[in-house]
Parts: C-alpha cells; sequence; structure tokens
C-alpha cells in the first residue's frame, strides 16, 4: 500500500469526483477526510481505499470504473446521508441472516431508496438505521418492494463476516 501523502491532488479529486458521482455529493469528501492510504494494482492506477487504520474503504471495479463498497465504506455512506438514501430496509427479524452475508429476499424489502437502479451498491439497514451488509441491488426499487420472490440484493459482505481490515 502507498501512504496517502503519494496520492497526488488530481488522483484525491478523481476520487472525490467518483464517489460523489456515484453516491451522492458529499460522500466524496467525507471517504477524503477518513483516508489513510490506497494500494495500486499493477499497472500503478489506485485500486482501493483504505482509512488510516486501515480497514478497507472501496475497490475500484476495472470493469465498471465505479468503486464496491466495503462493510468500513458503508458505515461512511450511512453516516454520510440520512434513511432512506442508499439504503435498502429489511425487519430486525431477518437481520441476523444478512449480518452473515445472506442475499436479501424481496419479501423482506421493508423500504427502499427510490431514487436507486439496479445494479446500484446499496447498504442493507435494519429498521433502527444499523448496518447489516453491503451488495448490489438487482432489482428495481419498484420490484424490490412489491415483488414476494426473489433476490432484491446480492450482498457481497455481511457485518458478521466482514474482516474489518
Amino acid at each position: 500500500m502507498a501512504n496517502c501523502s503519494s496520492i497526488t491532488i488530481l488522483e484525491k479529486l478523481y476520487i472525490k469526483d467518483l464517489l460523489d458521482y456515484q453516491f451522492g455529493f458529499g460522500f466524496g469528501s467525507k471517504v477524503l477526510k477518513s483516508l489513510g492510504s490506497v494500494e495500486r494494482g499493477k499497472n500503478g492506477k489506485i485500486r482501493r481505499l483504505y482509512t488510516e487504520t486501515e480497514r478497507l474503504i472501496a475497490t475500484l471495479v476495472p470493469s465498471t470504473g465505479l468503486f464496491s463498497l466495503s462493510i468500513a465504506g458503508g458505515e461512511l455512506l450511512r453516516q454520510t446521508f440520512s434513511k432512506p438514501r442508499h439504503r435498502v430496509i429489511v425487519p430486525s427479524s431477518v437481520s441476523k441472516y444478512i449480518r452473515k452475508g445472506r442475499n436479501v429476499f424481496a419479501k423482506y424489502v421493508l423500504e427502499v431508496d427510490m431514487l436507486l437502479r439496479s445494479g446500484d451498491e446499496v447498504i442493507v439497514v435494519d429498521e433502527n438505521d444499523s448496518l447489516l451488509a453491503v451488495g448490489k441491488l438487482l432489482l428495481s426499487p419498484r420490484e424490490a418492494r412489491f415483488f414476494k420472490r426473489g433476490v432484491a440484493v446480492k450482498v457481497r459482505k455481511g457485518l458478521d463476516r466482514s474482516s474489518f481490515k
């Protein structure tokens, strides 16, 4: 990993602008404030963002050019925006399964940010806005809310299964 001081000003602006584009204005600044270091790929381009305590925030996915969030990144997103922004809300009764990394089925979706689109990065929270997992929304918000079958969110990392690194 390279130290944060080795990141150029242009790279910081790129990270901030890309995060603001993907998640909304303000998130890029929040991430930059907690940014400690970056990991670069073999080609020298930024691949992963880490906090000062070396917890993974996000990974830049080369095929999409967008970030996928880790649990630490999901927590930053939860702190930046109020409910229901970027959230899929599930009942507390299924939270223990989601925390273990299980996918979110549409029948358990109580509420979802209606500004999201299928394929967007989301955080999964319970009714008390406690972070349970991060993943990708597979359905449109309307489908996720009203379908009674199928996977609504493909969970990438549950809170109990995260390495916190």
